[in-house]
């Protein structure tokens, strides 16, 4: 990939969706027992399915319909051990990255399950700078992509960085610049014990990613729209996509917090020149309500970390709707318009593709998490 940017193809000034969004129907396959939790998906050459449980610190391998399933590998903190598995991405080979986020590495799996290597997520480059390798997908080379925000001494930088790292060199390379989630920042104690949090404002704009067939694609939150950054590194500039805001009423307020108790805790501490990082998933910080944050009117377009490429290399980027409806996607071409739009299910969570089925969960009343396949719905893949 070129660094940045290399050539500027300028499309239309805007899209926009006239049709009625594709309403997915029933199941084909339900995986017989439910989850603590799906945190990731990885579909095996031949259909079987690797799935991360971090709730009951599980990786389990279910048959292509998912009517068995097998428990692989062991919890614990040994070096081919894991505890609290989350994502879950194709390396070459039907290899496997999987995020070790209780073990705070990450591990590469063989095509049987068992782990080969693993590597520190929490890194300091050469010039002090504090760096997570948290992966957010892979490409067909192996590379890992993710995002880094963190300068020298962790400082927050004005921008967030989606970056490669290449498998065989380690080297890694700055591929496209994100308007990162606006944060709040609050500082207490003092001298030795000083602790800085750092938390998100409620539906604040922010760019997304995702990468996929076609290369890297970069959500833009103002104006709404899709670039492209391809292999070669070329990058082709979206039209703006046309979109009615949102109303913020107190169900969103609850629905925003409920979604923020789930997402990922990063706790870093220092002391004595040491420095620790520790992963965590699920659980709300302490003294967080519904005031302790300002609320804005509306919503932005779309909802952060949910975008995804499938295997015919279109975007699917979650709008936001109003509390309690059902997810529903723009899916976005090659040319950066709107195709069409696909409703899920009620209840239903987007986990990811498998060439002709879409991955979703489904949460019952007792919270747990149940893994469903669908035939991929018909949807134009644009001009």
């Amino acid at each position: 990939m070129g660094a940045l940017v290399s050539l500027l193809l300028l499309l239309p000034s805007s899209t926009a969706v006239s049709q009625e969004p594709v309403r997915l129907g029933e199941p084909d396959a339900t995986a017989a027992e439910p989850r603590g939790s799906i945190d990731g998906i990885r579909v095996l050459r031949g259909g079987a399915l690797l799935v991360a449980d971090g709730a009951e610190s599980r990786l389990i391998r279910y048959s292509n319909d998912l009517a068995t399933a097998a428990v692989l590998g062991r919890e614990g903190q040994g070096p081919d051990e894991y505890r609290q598995p989350d994502g879950l991405f194709a390396l070459p080979g039907d290899s496997t990255l999987m995020t070790d986020l209780g073990n705070g590495r990450i591990a590469v799996l063989g095509p049987d399950g068992a782990i080969v290597r693993t590597e520190p997520i929490a890194r300091e480059g050469a010039d002090g700078s504090f760096m997570l390798v948290l992966p957010r997908g892979t490409d067909a080379e192996g590379g890992i992509w993710f995002t880094t925000r963190t300068g020298p001494g962790m400082r927050l930088e004005d921008s967030a960085q989606v970056r490669r790292l290449d498998p065989g060199t380690g080297e890694i390379e700055s591929i496209a610049r994100l308007a990162p989630p606006p944060m709040s920042r609050s500082t207490s104690g003092g001298g030795d014990r000083q602790e800085e949090r750092v938390m998100p404002i409620p539906f604040g704009p922010e760019d997304d990613w995702a990468v996929g067939p076609g290369g890297l694609a970069v959500v833009r939150a103002e104006p709404y729209r899709v670039d492209r950054v391809r292999s070669d590194g070329e990058v082709v500039l979206g039209p703006e996509i046309d979109w009615d805001p949102v109303s913020v009423k107190r169900a969103d307020q609850e629905e925003w917090l409920d979604a923020l108790s789930g997402g990922l805790m990063v706790m870093v501490t220092e002391e004595n020149g040491v420095r620790n990082t520790n992963f965590r998933r699920g659980g709300r910080p302490s003294g967080m309500d519904l005031d302790s944050f300002e609320w804005p009117d509306t919503k932005p377009a779309f909802a952060p970390r949910s975008t995804r490429v499938d295997f015919a290399g279109r975007v699917w980027v979650r709008r936001y709707v109003q509390a309690g409806e059902p997810h529903l996607y723009d899916v976005i071409g090659p040319d950066g318009r709107v195709a069409g739009q696909v409703e899920l299910p009620p209840g239903r969570r987007l986990l990811g593709f498998a060439r002709d089925y879409v991955y979703l969960s489904r949460t019952d009343e007792l919270d747990f998490q149940w893994l469903e396949r669908y035939p991929e719905p018909t949807v134009s893949t644009g001009s």
